[in-house]
């Protein structure tokens, strides 16, 4: 396996290439960041430019953009010499028509294209059907470009033709610790496939894996005694009706650790004031998940740790 370094060198490359682009949904995000919009421009050198020096413009969003790259390729491939800047210069019959004569050639056509990525952080923490819009359609593996019922639309703000190609694959990630599932639009879900990424705590525990986390300690004995109150911490709350297995304490809090007071450092100013968030309505169930390291009227006791970690490894 791969290590973290090698794996973020692949990504820089690829970026550096035009094939990945990495976005942050928030709730602020709009279709018009994320497709196309209408925004004003202001010219600062007003001598050279009639009027007060401002003018409207269209801008492209970065799904419009990938799109474009993604198209590029395909247009490459079937050796159409026409210059493609920007959607304007999309004919769709054009392009079909040369689409259609290749696969008809070479079946796997579509396959053996370089692929592009978009890859959405937080995705659930935008408001989906703001931010797609018609694309909610588009995505959909058989409404892309070449496919048996392939969806060509004109976008609201350019009049452009415009369609996804089968070569742009979009990769979403989310927290369920910090936002529901729930939160995801029905018609978005059925248009990914979902994958669970579990903590990986009981990966943490092999010194074969020490390297692919940047862990780094000459005695591992009170980090892999942490790990294992983790574990076991772990078990509590994914039993725990009110809370559930989606608020488990991920591998990213150890992630880094070079010696034992970052291991404390971790549990006392990011683990433990996250169970007593956790832990808001029963603050009486975490006294005694804590061992007595939390109490109600004093809070976390910071002295109390080496016991806290005594009690539960085992």
């Amino acid at each position: 396996m791969k290590s973290h370094t090698e794996y973020r060198d692949d990504y820089e490359q690829y970026k550096g290439n035009g094939q990945i682009e990495f976005v942050t949904f928030h709730p602020s995000y709009a279709y018009e960041d994320f497709v196309e919009s209408i925004r004003p421009q202001i010219n600062k050198d007003k001598d050279k430019d009639e009027g007060d020096g401002q003018k409207f413009v269209y801008h492209d969003g970065i799904f419009k953009k990938m799109c474009l790259m993604a198209l590029k390729e395909i247009y490459k491939e079937l050796g159409i010499n026409e210059i493609l800047n920007s959607w304007k210069d999309f004919v769709p019959k054009r392009f079909k028509d040369a689409l259609k004569r290749k696969i008809e050639e070479n079946p796997n056509f579509l396959n053996s294209l370089k692929r592009y990525v978009l890859i959405i952080d937080e995705i659930n923490r935008g408001d989906i059907s703001k931010i797609f819009g018609e694309l909610i359609t588009l995505i959909e593996d058989d409404k892309r470009l070449g496919k048996d019922n392939d969806i060509i639309v004109k976008l609201p703000y350019s009049q452009q033709f415009f369609a996804v190609p089968p070569n742009l694959y979009i990769v979403g990630t989310m927290n369920t610790a910090d936002r529901s599932l729930t939160s995801i639009d029905i018609a978005l879900r059925r248009r990914f496939h979902f994958e669970e990424m579990k903590p990986e705590l009981e990966e943490l525990l092999l010194e074969s894996e020490s390297e692919r986390y940047n862990i780094k300690l000459d005695d591992r004995s009170a980090f892999d005694e942490s790990i294992n109150v983790a574990i076991h911490i772990n078990k509590k709350l994914a039993e725990n009706p009110d809370i559930g297995r989606d608020k488990r304490i991920g591998h990213a809090f150890f992630c880094g650790i070079q010696n034992n007071q970052q291991v404390e450092s971790a549990w006392i100013n990011k683990i433990w004031p996250l169970l007593e968030e956790y832990y808001y309505f029963d603050k009486k169930e975490l006294e005694i998940l804590s061992v007595g390291a939390y109490t109600q009227s004093n809070g976390w006791d910071k002295n109390k740790f080496d016991e806290f970690i005594k009690k539960l490894k085992g």
